[in-house]
């Protein structure tokens, strides 16, 4: 039989068609009625003649094949159109490129390596807003470059997402501390803080042995957790405060009640002293921070200093002087404000952070300082002194006085009567001087001065001013206290009404925290200059008052309180002398400490970290022992010196800082008479007493320890002798020389400039040389060692 479906013969048996596989039906396949039959039987019997049934299976058995071939062409034709449109982005989604495509495109042939490293964040972010993509770009710490390109967040280059997607990449900060980092074990921030590329140095952070921390755990880093380090840093790199119970202030110190701080650490027999800071709101009447730091080493009895936080109502009583009767003025900027200042987003610190300090000018006056970045410099220089008024760097920053009585029982309005800080709106302003006219290129008074023809002179009638002098517009600043009334102060008229209104469409300043504005002359252009006239001689314009001085024309400041333009107080609480600390071995913490050199220094409960020598060092080991100390390595000196009859005790550590106890009338740093950082002397030290090599090794205090009023270094300060500064006035850094057990007493003479002739010492026995010891020297004048002058080893 043939089969219906493709014509193909069949046996009469079969059930299913050999070639299609179709059901074969025996009686249709064969019958039909009767004359096809027949026909069909003649024609196959007919020589010559074509079976049509046979041609018949034939065209049908080609059709099915021609149809899928033809289907299967289109089925091609659409899959390499699917494909290519999809490559092509038409369909399926976007492609986030790997970096080194777009590194590629933008570097040219530079190798791979060094294309993938330059890819900036920016660079993958335009690529993909041409894709039609939505882009967040989030800052990260790393090891890599500012803007460097990290990745995706959450996916990896080369996935598809949907279109108008919201892609988030990571873009690099630099190195800094991440926000989570305090609280944690410093085992399990070791990985992201090396990651950094800078050095990390992780410190001894010394607690009360009540605190409720566990050892090994970070409680404090520089820079602050969430900032990122200065560019001026990175060669000093990362610390990290890590926990180490032992004699200390307490953590708990640190927002504690303020006279209960100070009448618990006096029962402790400590002198405590307390100043007060402006803070934000939350440290007011409490513990802000303190001196020493929490973290360092308490020496039994050392002297204390607590700061305490105060907000805008303590303004007047601290900004304001009512010293002499009948006068109220302003002068010089309170140590209260002493303290880093940013704005919340930190792109550059030196733009984006200002640091405000204090020093004695050594004739018991502060003189404040400002400063750019994060930190102030050992010597800052007088132009970036700071004052209310006038200032000692040239010229006024406007008139001191605020009220006056007039002596009638009338008091009469000064000529700072209606600056801000006459107002007790909680804010004041300052200069940095040289606010007075600038005639002839010189600044001049305007009260014992005057100018003509741009020739300065003594007034002269009438003929004072004749316009050819000028007032410059210089950094200016705005300090508002928590608390402040920012209403009242915008109401006044002492801010730029357009600056108001900028200010108003965005976020408002955060009256909580202690911030900072600054006049930056930039935002002024042509008009950050103002001819000097008869009118306003007596008022620079550039001092703004709130508008009720009889001076109409002063000039508004800008920018208005805002939270983008206030540079706010970061308060670190506890800020350490972190070079100060000893190392600290994260893996067991508690256990033992490490200095620079991989040393171990000593258990935790050591408050010092000074431990007794491996071996007894003698004069034999001098060579060994200088060469270690030169690189800062003090393990094999290392312990306690004290006088052989009296209280007093010098205590060395590792990493060579000197902490003291009852040694009378000697100093060892001018900022704290009870510690210092030692250092083998070196030639190009101010003082260098040239210890022979065979007698012992010199040491002395930093540099930055010479002190001269508002000055800081020892060729600084011995320049300055003459120059306004006495002897007297000069402070000088610690300085003594180490002696090893069995050097000879007849090695003595002549050391330091000192004479066994001298009649002051006559009768008086030499130093045992059985014994290491300490010899305390001058700057002149010095004594010979002897027995009751030395500090002895104590093992």
């Amino acid at each position: 039989m043939f089969c219906e479906q493709c014509g193909a013969p069949n046996g009469d048996d079969h059930r299913f068609c050999t070639a299609c596989g179709a059901p074969l039906n025996g009686d249709a396949a064969v019958a039909g009625d009767g004359a096809g039959t027949g026909a069909a039987a003649s024609n196959a019997e007919m020589p010559g003649a074509k079976n049509p049934v046979a041609v018949a299976a034939a065209k049908s058995r080609r059709l099915p094949w021609i149809a899928v071939i033809i289907v299967a062409a289109v089925v091609i034709s659409v899959g390499i159109a699917a494909f290519a449109t999809y490559r092509a982005e038409v369909w399926g989604g976007k492609t986030l490129p790997d970096p080194a495509s777009i590194a590629s495109g933008v570097n040219g042939n530079q190798s791979h390596a060094t294309k993938h490293a330059d890819v900036r964040a920016s660079d993958v972010a335009d690529t993909l807003r041409i894709k039609g993509l939505h882009v967040h770009l989030t800052p990260e710490f790393s090891g890599k470059g500012r803007g460097a390109f990290l990745g995706y967040a959450g996916v990896q280059p080369g996935a598809r997402v949907r279109p108008n997607s919201i892609v988030t990449i990571r873009e690099s900060a630099g190195p800094g501390v991440p926000k989570e980092t305090v609280g944690r074990p410093a085992t399990k921030v070791v990985d992201a803080l090396e990651s950094m590329g800078v050095p990390v140095h992780y410190k001894r952070f010394v607690v009360a042995k009540n605190d409720a921390v566990s050892e090994g755990e970070v409680l404090a880093t520089y820079p602050s957790p969430g900032q990122m380090l200065p560019d001026s840093g990175r060669k000093d790199g990362i610390y990290v405060g890590v926990a180490a119970k032992g004699n200390g202030l307490s953590v708990k110190l640190i927002g504690s009640d303020i006279d209960k701080a100070q009448a618990d650490l006096e029962a402790q027999g400590h002198n405590v002293t307390v100043k007060q800071r402006f803070s934000s709101k939350q440290y007011v009447g409490k513990v802000e921070s303190s001196s020493p730091a929490v973290g360092m080493p308490l020496d039994d009895g050392e002297a204390v200093t607590l700061y305490e936080g105060v907000d805008a109502s303590k303004v007047g009583s601290l900004l304001v002087d009512a010293s002499q009767p009948g006068l109220s003025a302003i002068f010089d900027v309170s140590d209260a404000v002493s303290g880093t200042y940013c704005k919340n987003a930190i792109n550059d610190p030196s733009k984006d952070c200002m640091t405000l300090s204090s020093q004695d000018d050594g004739y018991g006056q502060t003189v404040a300082y400002q400063e750019w970045g994060e930190s102030a410099g050992d010597t800052p220089d007088r132009k970036d002194a700071i004052s209310q008024c006038f200032a000692s760097n040239g010229g006024d920053a406007g008139r001191c006085s605020i009220s006056i009585d007039s002596g009638n029982g009338q008091t009469m309005k000064g000529g700072a009567g209606d600056r801000l800080i006459a107002k007790s709106w909680g804010l004041f302003d300052f200069g940095k001087g040289g606010e007075g006219p600038v005639c002839g290129g010189e600044t001049i008074s305007t009260w014992f001065a005057s100018c003509v023809s741009g020739v300065p002179g003594p007034p002269d009638g009438s003929k004072h001013w004749d316009g050819s002098a000028t007032y410059d517009m210089h950094d200016f600043f705005v300090y508002a206290a928590a608390g402040a009334n920012l209403n009242a102060a915008k109401d006044s008229g002492y801010f730029d009404a357009q600056a108001l209104q900028q200010a108003k469409n965005g976020k408002q300043a955060d009256s909580s925290r202690p911030f900072i504005l600054y006049r930056d002359p930039k935002l002024y252009g042509d008009t950050a200059h103002a001819k000097v006239t008869d009118a306003n001689a007596k008022d620079n314009p550039f001092v703004p008052s709130t508008g009720n001085n009889g001076d109409k024309n002063d000039v508004k400041f800008k920018p208005a309180p805002s939270d983008a333009d206030a540079y706010y107080l970061v308060e670190q609480g506890a800020e350490p002398d972190w070079a100060s600390l000893d190392d600290a071995d994260v893996q067991s913490v508690g256990a033992k400490t490490t200095d620079s050199t991989g040393k171990n220094s000593g258990s935790a409960g050591d408050a010092s970290g000074a431990n007794a020598s491996a071996k007894t060092v003698t004069d034999k080991d001098l060579p060994q022992i200088s060469s270690a100390l030169r690189k800062g390595d003090f393990s094999l000196i290392a312990g306690k010196y004290c006088m052989k009859s009296g209280p007093g005790c010098i205590t060395i550590d590792t990493a060579g800082r000197a902490t003291s106890s009852g040694v009378q009338n000697y100093p060892l740093s001018p900022g704290n008479p009870a510690a210092t950082s030692l250092h083998a002397a070196a030639d190009n030290d101010v003082i260098n007493w040239k210890v022979p090599a065979d007698v012992g090794v010199e040491l002395q205090g930093p540099d930055r320890d010479y002190q001269c009023g508002p000055y800081r270094g020892g060729n600084v300060c011995e320049g300055k002798l003459g120059e306004g500064y006495s002897e007297a006035d000069l402070k000088r850094p610690a300085d003594m020389v180490y002696v090893p057990a069995g050097v000879s007493v007849d090695k003595l003479e002549g050391l330091a400039g000192g004479s066994y002739a001298d009649p002051d010492v006559a009768g008086k026995a030499k130093p045992d040389s059985s014994k290491a010891y300490l010899k305390l020297l001058a700057y002149h004048m010095n004594e010979p060692p002897t027995d009751d002058t030395v500090l002895y080893r104590v093992d």
